[in-house]
């Protein structure tokens, strides 16, 4: 990861990547989705960005409660905190929203123009507690 943790450093590096990644700005928007995150939620990257993130992925815990909210309390962390997180959750993958995966989502905070914290990258790998779970719709 470039040592600077910024938006645009990022980026280049996940444009490539295997591993669905999307990075949210500080009023939980999606500002990038790459092509893994396009193949994997099965969602076009321009239906994609400008929306907010829990509108699009729409996490869920293991017991079917709503993980991914408006008020994700990452965001608030976001500008005051550089400390890397990973949760797990339940998403809707290709075809939605018929497919749930259960998923770890790696959660690094990024740098904005002016050197501060205003983004949060979100990379979703397979989760190392195993099978997927059955999920409750929302």
């Amino acid at each position: 990861m470039p040592a600077d943790h910024s938006l645009e450093g990022v980026t280049k590096l996940l444009a490539t990547s295997p591993d669905p990644a999307f990075v949210v700005d500080r009023d939980g928007r999606i500002v990038y989705w790459n092509r893994a995150a396009d193949a994997f939620f099965g969602v076009p990257a321009d239906e994609a960005l400008g929306r907010p993130c829990a509108t699009v992925v729409r996490g869920l815990g293991d017991a079917g409660e709503i993980h991914c909210t408006r008020a994700c309390p990452l965001l608030a962390r976001a500008s005051r905190d550089d400390s890397y997180e990973v949760a797990e959750m339940q998403v809707p993958i290709k075809p939605r929203p018929v497919g749930w995966k259960r998923v770890s989502v790696h959660h690094v905070p990024l740098e904005d123009d002016g050197g501060k914290l205003g983004y949060v990258l979100h990379v979703i790998t397979d989760s190392p507690a195993g099978r997927p779970r059955p999920a409750r719709s929302s």
